[in-house]
């Protein structure tokens, strides 16, 4: 879907993407119709000419609102792409739907699913492209269990029209749930209940493998063969600095503003003297890595490369950081991340209590086990 072109002529007197950043929250609150030109101008703090100047019209502004919407860091086809499998591609829509429709500064909700779902004839050209967006999503999502099925994840029965169309009523459900006051970890239950509608893994290309010597398994359709690729976790040594410096480099959320801030040092002090590091191998590469402060009984950092997210690393890493710092004596473990982002919706899966730390930042806390009161 292309935006609007604004049409040449004098410049514009206001900020633009401040102006469509505030449509976009006006349609998501309260869609398409129910949102009039008096009520864009009033917000927006500019006239009628300002807008036919900038976006066409209200159409046209709508539009390239939804085209602001769709064109953040994480995106449903990119997510779709990018997941291991299938079951993996679901799992992070349902989680990132249910992350996203509770937003701390966002209206409720999905802006897709709500604000043009009830519009007269006048509109249904409006209508008709966000049905069109969210036809891709499901069709891309379909091509994926389609693979999934190909390469033996999913049993052969599997219907990859239907479980698409189901994964995909699930999450537009969850908008309903989420305008209706929902909270997050509501929908995030109903996230996890979600999948347990689809079919049970054939093999897991994701399996948990033992600590040391483990494998992630996957299927040679043409000869039948089981295929490993070994992945070993063990903990971290000065020799790994230089694959975990260019690994924090590569990741595509939480970026460092200013990448020199952390130095080769502080990957070392963190080895021993402040803490403890373990780093994730597949074939021999070193994929992922964790830090734990021993001081102040946090996680300093966790990362994995891109091409690895969604086979379980993650999860493994944080486990022994935890493990160690509880041994440690630590009645419980914190760390902090950017907002709305994959490591937010990660944390959150896992149990950790969430906490608004600023307009950027999440705190999360994991309490000792033993240590929880009923």
């Amino acid at each position: 879907m292309n935006g609007t072109q604004r049409k040449k002529g004098r410049p514009l007197s206001f900020d633009r993407d401040q102006a469509l950043h505030k449509a976009m929250l006006l349609f998501w609150r309260h869609g398409y119709e129910a949102t009039s030109l008096n009520d864009l101008t009033a917000a927006l703090e500019i006239k009628p000419s300002s807008i036919y100047s900038a976006f066409g019209d209200k159409k046209g502004l709508f539009l390239d609102a939804v085209s602001l919407y769709m064109s953040g860091p994480v995106t449903a086809l990119g997510i779709i792409d990018e997941a291991p499998t299938a079951r993996d591609a679901a799992r992070e829509l349902l989680n990132v739907a249910a992350v996203g429709y509770t937003g701390d500064n966002t209206p409720p909700g999905c802006l897709l699913a709500s604000s043009a779902i009830s519009c007269s004839d006048a509109a249904n050209d409006v209508k008709e492209e966000l049905a069109a967006i969210r036809r891709d999503i499901e069709a891309r999502l379909r091509d994926k269990i389609a693979v999934s099925i190909d390469q033996g994840d999913l049993p052969r029965d599997t219907d990859a029209d239907t479980l698409a169309g189901m994964t995909m009523s699930v999450i537009q459900g969850m908008s309903t749930l989420a305008r209706d006051g929902a909270t997050r970890d509501k929908l995030l239950k109903v996230a996890k209940t979600a999948l347990l509608a689809w079919p049970q893994s054939i093999i897991s290309p994701s399996a948990s493998p033992t600590w040391h010597d483990g494998v992630g398994r996957k299927t040679d359709q043409a000869g039948g063969m089981q295929i490993f690729d070994a992945e070993h976790f063990r903990q971290a040594s000065a020799r790994d600095i230089d694959a975990m410096s260019a690994i924090r480099l590569a990741v595509k959320e939480n970026v460092l503003s200013d990448p020199s801030r952390i130095t080769e040092q502080m990957y070392r002090d963190y080895l021993d003297l402040l803490g403890r590091g373990w780093v994730a191998e597949v074939d021999g590469n070193v994929v992922g890595f964790c830090y734990a402060d021993k001081n102040d009984g946090s996680i300093w950092a966790l990362f994995v490369s891109p091409g690895y997210e969604g086979r379980g690393i993650a999860k493994r890493l944080l486990a022994a950081a935890v493990d160690w710092l509880f041994e440690l004596g630590h009645e419980s473990v914190h760390l902090s991340t950017s907002k709305d982002t994959r490591a937010d919706r990660f944390y959150t899966g896992q149990g950790w209590t969430r906490s608004v730390l600023n307009e950027r930042d999440a705190g999360f806390r994991l309490t000792r086990p033993d240590r929880k009161t009923a």
